[in-house]
């Protein structure tokens, strides 16, 4: 959280813009992690410890306290930096959404923190009805709506979901939101053990908890019970970090997938053969209606591809189709 002095007031590095001290533990250290020394009175000393170091004018730093005491108290700060706060002559930082202001960890002792994770592990579903049961007619939607989610809550600004899917050189990065079907689970899993063993807690491991939680509270409980048969497959350990012990939502968000649509040559073959010897019955199916017909195909050519195949040319069996 941010530092303040005995009178406090927030206290500031030397660098230009300033940025706000942090609070680590017992000590003050400034962004970059370095322990600053600070006199009787809280005011943080020059590498000498001889003198005070100069500070933001005395207004800037009252407004500052008043700002915190409306939001909350002097942890009000939404994220564990100085990023977005208020300096003299500086202006507010600017993202499309709240939680995109910063890829700093989020402070979860601020109102506005805990905020950021109410709103980003609520259940991606207006209706209990709607929750997904693990039903693959439905899972292009589910996927979709996830992708919404992690867009607003800026889960997609990091590398939660970019996952290097070789061993060698140039790296070939995968998309986990549009490329699952690409990604090996021995790949993801060492892709978010990295980020789960960083210490102290990046974003993006907060991230991944959040995307965890989320979709848990929008799973129907039959769906719940089928995942959780798996869930030695998303649960995080490491004999390097014996503490580690979470569970992984970019890791449930692949098991999900698989247990809804299973992810082999044969299931491609099938969804493949519904967009050539299969398109007359479809569209038989859809009472000949066009509309219904195009959107149930497009529908199939981006599953085809988000599970690693490749739809080819459907142009020469429409054609077909029209005699």
């Amino acid at each position: 959280m941010a530092a303040t002095n005995a009178a406090g007031l927030p206290i500031y590095d030397v660098n230009v813009p300033p940025r706000l001290l942090r609070r680590v533990g017992t000590h003050i250290a400034d962004e970059d992690g370095t322990r600053v020394d600070v006199n009787a009175d809280g005011d943080p000393l020059s590498p000498g410890g001889a003198n005070v170091l100069n500070q933001q004018p005395l207004a800037e730093r009252i407004a500052w306290v008043v700002r915190q005491a409306q939001a909350g108290g002097p942890t009000a700060l939404p994220f564990l930096s100085a990023v977005g706060a208020a300096t003299a002559g500086a202006g507010p930082t600017v993202a499309r959404a709240p939680a995109r202001v910063s890829r700093q960890a989020i402070n979860y002792e601020t109102r506005q923190g805990t905020s950021l994770y109410d709103r980003a592990t609520g259940s991606i579903y207006s209706s209990l009805d709607d929750y997904f049961d693990l039903d693959n007619d439905t899972i292009l939607d589910f996927v979709g709506s996830i992708g919404r989610r992690a867009r607003e809550c800026g889960w997609t600004g990091g590398n939660l979901f970019q996952v290097q899917v070789n061993t060698g050189t140039p790296a070939v990065i995968k998309n986990l939101l549009t490329q699952h079907g690409e990604v090996p689970l021995d790949k993801l899993r060492e892709h978010i053990l990295a980020i789960a063993i960083a210490d102290p807690i990046v974003r993006a491991a907060q991230e991944d908890e959040q995307l965890f939680v989320c979709i848990m509270n929008s799973l129907t409980q039959s769906a719940i019970a089928t995942v959780q048969l798996r869930e030695d497959e998303y649960t995080l350990t490491d004999p390097t970090t014996p503490a580690l012990n979470e569970m992984s939502g970019v890791m449930l968000f692949k098991i999900v997938i698989s247990e809804s649509q299973i992810e082999t040559r044969s299931t491609i073959n099938l969804l493949l053969s519904k967009l050539t010897s299969g398109l007359p019955k479809l569209m038989e199916e859809h009472g000949n209606n066009i509309k219904e017909f195009n959107m149930e195909v497009k529908r199939i050519v981006k599953q085809v591809r988000s599970s690693g195949g490749n739809p080819g040319d459907l142009l020469p069996q429409l054609l077909h189709l029209r005699r």
